[in-house]
């Protein structure tokens, strides 16, 4: 039986990582990261074409009907400028629950309508998006995902 199955099972509820290791003098969410590597370095999945959910690192389908604990403490947000295929993106982001607060859209440059790229409608399409990491943990295996 996985731990967290277990952990259900015995108290009730799932205690994410980092609150466990709160009650024991550590910080939350670097003992979170440092457990389960949570963050960046997290296996990201997608909603892939064929209508299933996919690992990105290898296109691995994530079976129909696994269950995942949220990492809610350790959900980071802020911007991310993707800079095509095969190279890394930029971002300024960090964990939320940490009082994180992003850099204002102003002060990242790239401002210039003029100069972005178009959507399929034709307007302008901002380089800089915002986007929101949710850490998902299987709760079966222990694995990681972000979201």
């Amino acid at each position: 039986m996985s731990e967290l199955k277990q952990q259900r099972e015995q108290e009730g509820a799932i205690v994410p990582q980092s609150k466990r290791a709160l009650a024991n003098g550590g910080s939350p969410v670097a003992a979170y990261l440092a457990a389960h590597g949570v963050g960046m370095s997290g296996t990201f999945f997608k909603f892939a074409k064929d209508g299933k959910f996919r690992k990105t690192s290898d296109e691995e389908e994530i079976p129909e009907g696994t269950e995942f604990v949220v990492a809610y403490d350790s959900i980071q947000a802020g911007w991310i400028k993707f800079n095509g295929k095969g190279v890394a993106p930029d971002r300024h982001m960090g964990a939320i629950f940490d009082g994180y607060q992003p850099p204002n859209r102003q002060s990242l440059g790239d401002t210039d309508e003029s100069q972005w790229e178009t959507d399929l409608s034709g307007r302008p399409s901002d380089p800089w998006q915002h986007q929101m990491l949710v850490p998902l943990q299987n709760a079966e295996t222990g694995d990681v995902l972000t979201r």
